[in-house]
């Protein structure tokens, strides 16, 4: 079984302060208290216009008329959402998606702070030039690499030079926070949805669960591909 490691609220300065942790039975990753605004000490609860947060805007990777739509819910400091990725995803997407059987869907949420809601948004910027998977393996790549300061807009313009963007593009999309309502309004619409951690899988709209009913986090593949063979049939 797999496991998350859970984070209770701090309601206080920061934005989900990583400091209480506890592992639950059946996941593995980060779970979320309710969302503050950062560096806010109010107790209130993001509120943010779900009409700004639209699914079609999201990067979808593979054929659109795909039978099968799998939902990720990431932030990208999460070390179970890269260990995911790259076990698990990277080999969905070979078999999967490539294969016009399922397209695939990373939705935002960031719930790590701000350094989670900047990666987020410079992967939105990577996709304005069709580099979203590429910009997306990367930061997950350089996270298990344990990079030092990736979660910067410096480490994060670096990353779209390297994987040859459009330097002055990427930039200012990133200095202008061009995606940074839509990030929010995707981690408050993933709340609103009881997403309680990442990674969270949804399968054509239904939570990858185990037995009982309990929400499963960085699955190993074999698991993750009996319930797609099986939404397939």
């Amino acid at each position: 079984m797999s496991k998350k490691i859970s984070l209770p609220l701090i309601a206080a300065a920061l934005i989900l302060s990583f400091a209480l942790i506890y592992i639950s039975k059946q996941q593995t990753g980060l779970v979320l208290p309710p969302i503050f605004p950062p560096n806010s000490t109010t107790t209130e609860p993001i509120v943010v216009d779900p009409i700004v947060s639209d699914s079609k805007s999201l990067p979808l990777l593979g054929d659109p008329n795909a039978p099968v739509l799998v939902e990720v819910y990431s932030d990208y400091q999460c070390a179970m959402c890269y260990r995911f990725y790259l076990e698990s995803i990277k080999q969905l997407i070979s078999e999967y998606v490539n294969t016009g059987k399922v397209k695939l869907q990373y939705r935002e949420f960031a719930f790590g702070g701000d350094p989670s809601i900047l990666a987020a948004e410079a992967a939105r910027c990577a996709d304005d030039q069709d580099k979203f998977l590429e910009y997306h393996e990367q930061i997950f790549t350089s996270r298990k690499n344990q990079v030092a300061d990736l979660f910067t807009s410096e480490s994060l313009k670096k990353m779209a030079g390297s994987l040859g963007l459009n330097q002055a593009t990427f930039d200012n999309c990133l200095d202008t926070n061009k995606y940074k309502n839509i990030v929010l309004s995707e981690l408050a619409l993933g709340e609103q949805k009881k997403i309680n951690g990442t990674p969270t899988t949804y399968i054509n709209g239904k939570p990858f669960v185990n037995e009982n009913g309990e929400e499963l986090g960085a699955v190993p593949y074999e698991m993750l591909k009996a319930q797609i063979d099986i939404a397939l049939k």
